[in-house]
């Protein structure tokens, strides 16, 4: 039986060539940068509406889950409205703005609540 034979070849050399980034590629990257910048600070200006929103939406899931049932509350206005009024309160006095946005989505579906009540 005749002996096997095995050839080895160096792998293929590659170049690996730094170039500076072209004009396309620069401008590119700027406009990414103000763009985030943009979106960075379009939020930062509408966190207190967030804040309201995600009051409105945190307090539809806790009464879904049922724990706004065993909270104290105001009669007439119900808990959404007992809530609203504490959060308008503590803004008020804390001179806190998210917290007088929390107020306002609170009491905005208190009132929604109570509007649509036949």
């Amino acid at each position: 039986m005749a002996a096997t034979t095995v050839i080895r070849r160096p792998p293929p050399r590659t170049a690996i060539v730094a170039r500076p980034p072209s004009r396309t590629r620069v401008v590119v990257a700027r406009v990414a940068r103000r763009a985030g910048g943009a979106a960075l600070a379009a939020a930062q200006s509408e966190k207190h509406t967030l804040a309201a929103v995600f009051a409105a939406g945190a307090v539809g899931y806790a009464q879904r889950q049922g724990m706004l049932e065993n909270i104290p509350h105001i009669q007439a206005i119900g808990p959404i409205g007992t809530l609203g009024a504490v959060a308008w309160a503590a803004g008020r006095f804390m001179r806190s703005r998210v917290a007088s946005h929390v107020a306002t989505g609170l009491l905005s579906v208190a009132v929604y609540k109570a509007a649509a009540e036949e």
